[in-house]
């Protein structure tokens, strides 16, 4: 199996375009078909992201507790 380490930009442009390149890369760590493989700093930095006021989409304004999308340890 492949292991890779997705850069931060690319968890967020997942989420954000989730048609894009980005998206696909991350599918395929969320199907099991790679293996994501991150440190507690890595981990520490798409939380510190994907919480930030400015993620959060007017609309569909959530807070950080009522997001489907959460990075879970390995």
């Amino acid at each position: 199996m492949i292991r890779v380490v997705i850069d931060t930009n690319i968890i967020v442009s997942a989420l954000l375009q989730p048609l894009g390149p980005p998206a696909q890369v991350f599918l395929l760590a969320v199907s099991g078909s790679i293996q994501l493989c991150i440190t507690g700093e890595v981990y520490a930095e798409y939380e510190i992201e994907i919480h930030k006021p400015e993620f959060f989409r007017r609309e569909n304004h959530k807070s950080p507790k009522q997001r489907p999308f959460s990075v879970s340890k390995a």
